[in-house]
């Protein structure tokens, strides 16, 4: 893959992204809720309305952590902070970079800017076929999340 199409591939990628997180908000409310609780053993994510009652589950992968500070990423399968059920599908994704001779879909850490960070994520969404990426800020560094089985729940 060259770069003409890989940059063709991002730029894809991140409209794809950008309509799965417009339909996850308007099916499952994605963005209006004020709190979220991430179970990483689980590989799962519950968004929780003003009340903490659950409003809407994920399973999730972690597609990287963009620090804000050092202005860097890093890919889940080289973050020792993270149990591997979080991030066995991501495989795919190295695997894709090691293919298309691509490194910045290998190397464990790299320079990264807030749009490159969304770009990866896009990527990774479209290889392992997520329903829509999710960014959970930090007050260091943020996780992009990438969501599956989407289920709004009627908290009862």
């Amino acid at each position: 893959m060259n770069t003409t199409e890989f940059e063709a591939d991002v730029a894809e990628s991140r409209q794809l992204a950008q309509q799965h997180m417009q339909d996850a908000r308007d099916k499952h409310g994605l963005g209006t809720f004020k709190r979220y609780d991430i179970d990483l053993p689980t590989a799962s994510i519950r968004f929780l309305d003003e009340h903490k009652v659950e409003r809407v589950r994920a399973d999730i992968q972690v597609a990287g952590n963009w620090s804000t500070e050092s202005q860097s990423w890093m890919w889940p399968w080289d973050n020792p902070s993270l149990p591997p059920a979080v991030h066995s599908r991501m495989k795919l994704v190295q695997a894709f970079g090691a293919k298309e001779g691509l490194t910045f879909l290998q190397m464990p850490i790299q320079p990264c800017d807030e749009g490159m960070a969304w770009s990866l994520a896009a990527v990774s969404a479209r290889l392992i076929d997520a329903e829509c990426v999710y960014r959970a800020p930090g007050a260091k560094s943020d996780l992009f999340l990438l969501l599956f089985k989407l289920e709004t729940r009627s908290g009862s």
